[in-house]
């Protein structure tokens, strides 16, 4: 990921964040930051709270940028997302625009959150998913203080972490969009969107 500056004004106080890994190249009056994004298994406590804090920010105070989306009942700016992913799914999943059409996507959610908490240091981290495969594995997503758990056998209802259904029924994600075809809410999203995958070596 990179991103331009047309002023320096801003490094020190993002040097002073250490969220990220950075290639900083000075090219004549441009400052280009190349942010890496970590894998989860090495994000800090702080690090684990800004993501939440900024997919929180996109879903309950950032308000739909997509009359379309909105008309199908998108509120906010991350239902946007899962109304794009879901409208997206024939030609997104099939052939060859899959990586490029996901790696587009994740580009500009990052940008949202970016912006939703005003730190341009934030990045969607990897989920080494071959070797975190259970919650015995460090870098293991599906935590209270990260994503909160797999949800209740029966119904898959998420009762810990951040993104939690209360048992009053109350929650702070709360879904929009629906599927037609199965008339069901599109919670694969929820998931889905959040990490950039890796593949082992990449």
């Amino acid at each position: 990921m990179v991103e331009s500056r047309n002023s320096i004004s801003s490094l020190p106080g993002m040097l002073a964040n250490e969220r990220s890994t950075y290639l900083l190249i000075k090219a004549s009056s441009r400052l280009i930051i190349m942010l890496c994004r970590k894998g989860i298994k090495d994000l800090s406590p702080p690090e684990k709270s800004k993501f939440v804090e900024a997919a929180l920010m996109l879903k309950n105070a950032v308000s739909s940028q997509i009359p379309a989306a909105a008309a199908d009942g998108s509120i906010s700016r991350w239902d946007d997302y899962v109304w794009l992913h879901l409208h997206a799914m024939h030609g997104a999943h099939r052939g060859s625009a899959f990586l490029p059409w996901h790696r587009e996507l994740l580009r500009v959610v990052e940008q949202d959150m970016r912006n939703a908490v005003s730190d341009p240091t934030l990045t969607i981290p990897y989920w080494y998913w071959t070797t975190a495969r259970s919650s015995i594995d460090p870098g293991w997503p599906f935590v209270d203080d990260f994503m909160g758990g797999l949800g209740e056998t029966d119904t898959l209802i998420v009762r810990t972490g951040p993104f939690r259904t209360n048992m009053d029924g109350t929650s702070d994600w709360v879904l929009h969009i629906v599927d037609a075809e199965t008339s069901t809410s599109s919670s694969w999203t929820v998931t889905t969107c959040f990490f950039a995958y890796q593949k082992p070596g990449s």
